[in-house]
């Protein structure tokens, strides 16, 4: 099997091993098919790359897909994968680099050896602060919709809280000796809330729904 899955939150981590997998293989960068989430990665955006790779290396003999942020990549676009996954030829390399695997398909994780950063942590700029959690969780539902509006001004702005509320929600789950249920349904709903927002689904309504969900402190 030549897909690889690196888990990983420190981009040094993924990129070294992208780097250590190209010199294992010999594949020139003209032989190197990138796909990067800047806020999602879209089914048009994998078939797109997919049509590029379909001709023969033009350098070595092996062809290299890059998909730095697969945690981000649709359902849609994950399942399109699933093709290259399932019959890659022996000329084609894939690697997806993610920060961590609940958000993607079974079916893929499968196909994957799945390469972690044992060492590498979340950085502190990638959590919601403490007190704003214990914000969220104490204020009532007007105070909630008054945090969102002050908090959230555009998709971006939706996308990076999510992604911090996750990661602060998951060391929670991790450190806490009770709650786990509430805290687990809470990731759960986060990550609804983050395929909705890949959805094109209204950014402010997504978020609103979701903090009006959570328990009351």
């Amino acid at each position: 099997m030549k897909t690889y899955l690196i888990l990983s939150n420190s981009p040094n981590f993924s990129q070294e091993k992208i780097n250590g997998f190209k010199k294992k293989y010999a594949v020139a960068d003209v032989d190197t098919f990138p796909i990067k989430a800047e806020t999602s990665i879209g089914i048009a955006q994998v078939r797109q790359t997919l049509a590029n790779m379909k001709n023969r290396p033009l350098s070595g003999e092996t062809k290299m897909l890059i998909i730095e942020g697969i945690d981000h990549a649709t359902v849609e676009a994950q399942n399109a994968l699933l093709k290259i996954l399932e019959e890659a030829p022996e000329s084609t390399v894939i690697v997806m680099t993610a920060r961590n695997d609940n958000q993607i398909l079974p079916t893929v994780l499968s196909r994957s050896q799945i390469i972690r950063d044992k060492k590498g942590e979340t950085p502190v700029s990638n959590y919601l602060p403490e007190e704003n959690l214990a914000e969220i969780m104490s204020a009532s539902a007007g105070q909630r919709l008054e945090l969102s509006e002050n908090w959230i001004k555009t998709r971006e702005d939706a996308l990076v809280f999510l992604d911090k509320l996750t990661a602060t929600l998951e060391k929670q789950l991790m450190s806490t000796q009770k709650g786990h249920v509430l805290i687990a349904n809470s990731i759960r709903r986060s990550l609804q809330a983050r395929k909705f927002l890949e959805g094109n689904v209204n950014y402010k309504l997504v978020i609103d729904i979701l903090l009006l969900g959570f328990p009351q402190s």
